[in-house]
């Protein structure tokens, strides 16, 4: 799996996500902060998942998935 094309496409849906949650925002301009996080959660529960599964992938097949836990350098 190619991770450039991996990330391009998650980069994508993650567009189309924000757009999505601004529309939606709009619709329901008086949620809760609750409203919001449970919308938000459904909507990136879906994006964590393909990003999680598609790098999992990818690392095993280029045969370097490792056992253990190593932090995002962005953190």
């Amino acid at each position: 799996m190619d991770v450039d094309r991996i990330f391009a496409e998650l980069v994508r849906e993650s567009e189309a996500i924000m757009n999505g949650m601004r529309d939606w925002h709009t619709a329901h301009p008086h949620v809760t902060f609750a409203g919001i996080k449970a919308a938000a959660d459904e909507c990136l529960d879906g994006l964590r998942a393909r990003l999680l599964g598609n790098l999992t992938l990818a690392s095993a097949a280029d045969g370097v998935l490792r056992s253990g836990v190593q932090r995002c350098s962005a953190r």
